[in-house]
């Protein structure tokens, strides 16, 4: 007995030691992940800011993973880094819409990219944890687990997308508007999956597109492979252009169809007053 009660304060001080020795882990993995994530900026026609996203680098050149969905009617991305600059998104190099993925090609080199768990076996139980930019809420962290393995997709009646009809996985990470993209790492600091929605406004029944899917696009882009823009010219070549832009004079004139027949119906008005006006001065 004497040895127990010796033992229980041992047992409470490592305890009280490991508590902080963990959040202080938490807190070091958030900060060198952090530097990976970006918010992507969609812009509209006319430059305007019409919706929001997260993307994460998977490469050194600019490569960075994120939902088909988020630049999904883009007509030109813009990304904010976390030291609040910001870098113009070039194109996209791929986008798969049925697994609801995309990469997209930031300018200039050099940034930090996070490692694809291709090796890794996910299982349920598995802590994660995620940063990303709900609500616009620049580098929000959440902590959470691998709540199920889904290979076959969600249930029928609980499928929302597309997406959801394929391999998933679901956690009970945070996920709000504008955490799309996110990405969802395991404790060694591996991206096993792109966070994709949650069901609910505010939920933790989150769903992730399988890393292998990210995997297998960059895989498949060629070697010195252009960006493409979001939004293509609509034809090729000097005949394609010739059609195209007669195809906007077209439309312009019939625009201003209405206009037009409005003045040429004033013009015959003042023709046929000056000619009554001129009948009546011969006549005096």
């Amino acid at each position: 007995m004497p040895r127990v009660s010796l033992l229980l304060p041992l047992l409470c001080l490592a305890l009280l030691i490991s508590a902080p020795a963990r959040a202080e882990d938490t807190s070091a993995f958030a900060a060198r992940v952090k530097p990976s994530i970006v918010q992507l900026e969609v812009l509209g026609p006319s430059g305007q800011l019409v919706g929001s996203g997260t993307g994460f680098f998977i490469s050194e050149d600019g490569l960075i993973a994120t939902n088909e969905h988020v630049i999904d009617g883009a007509f030109e991305m813009r990304a904010r880094l976390p030291d609040d600059s910001t870098r113009k998104v070039l194109g996209f190099l791929a986008r798969s819409p049925e697994r609801d993925v995309a990469l997209v090609k930031l300018e200039g080199t050099g940034y930090p990219a996070l490692p694809l768990a291709v090796d890794v076996k996910v299982q349920e139980g598995m802590k994660v944890l995620t940063v990303g930019n709900p609500f616009g809420l620049t580098l929000t962290v959440s902590e959470g687990i691998v709540s199920a393995v889904r290979p076959n997709g969600l249930p029928k009646e609980y499928q929302y997308s597309e997406a959801s009809k394929h391999a998933m996985l679901q956690f009970t990470v945070h996920s709000a508007k504008g955490s799309s993209g996110s990405p969802i790492l395991s404790e060694d600091g591996k991206v096993i999956a792109v966070l994709q929605g949650g069901m609910g406004v505010e939920s933790n029944l989150v769903f992730g597109v399988p890393v292998d899917v990210v995997a297998q696009l960059k895989a498949g882009i060629a070697p010195g492979a252009a960006p493409r823009p979001f939004r293509e010219f609509p034809m090729k070549g000097v005949v394609g252009s010739a059609v195209f832009f007669g195809l906007l004079v077209l439309m312009w004139a019939w625009s201003k169809r209405h206009e037009w027949r409005h003045a040429a119906l004033q013009r015959k008005a003042r023709k046929a007053r000056a000619a009554v006006a001129s009948i009546y001065e011969d006549r005096n």
